[in-house]
């Protein structure tokens, strides 16, 4: 169990986590409730790789994700050396996704920029970039 603190409110919070198909997914939640704040996606197949994070919009800002990402990274740092991350964004959230992982220990691996990245379109006419970075173990 993990406190956090939130506009002055202590909130304690529960991590869990699951394998299942070689995937871990951890999940954020609010002690003795049922709804999910958050969880984090990362495929288990040969290096670990983190596929999804998210963190519901009102909680975002507030600690939430960077403290799962911290539980899902001691997690995986039991059993493996090194962590990658291969992620697709918007492209308006694109810096800012990419600076938050920069900020929590993440280099990049491949020299990517969202002008010279992986990009895809979706049937709205969104541009969507992918973000390739890893960490290793301290």
């Amino acid at each position: 169990m993990n406190n956090l603190i939130y506009k002055h409110i202590i909130i304690y919070m529960n991590y869990s986590f699951i394998i299942k198909n070689n995937k871990l997914f951890t999940v954020l939640k609010k002690t003795g409730y049922y709804k999910n704040y958050g969880f984090i996606e990362t495929n288990l197949i040969n290096t670990p790789t983190i596929k999804q994070h998210y963190i519901k919009p009102f909680f975002q800002g507030s600690g939430y994700g960077t403290s799962l990402l911290n539980y899902t990274e001691d997690l995986i740092f039991k059993e493996y050396n090194i962590i990658n991350l291969d992620m697709w964004c918007i492209e308006k959230e694109y810096n800012k996704n990419l600076n938050y992982y920069l900020k929590n220990g993440y280099n990049t691996y491949n020299c990517f920029n969202r002008y010279n990245t992986v990009s895809k379109v979706d049937k709205y006419n969104n541009i969507y970039y992918q973000i390739l970075l890893n960490k290793i173990k301290p």
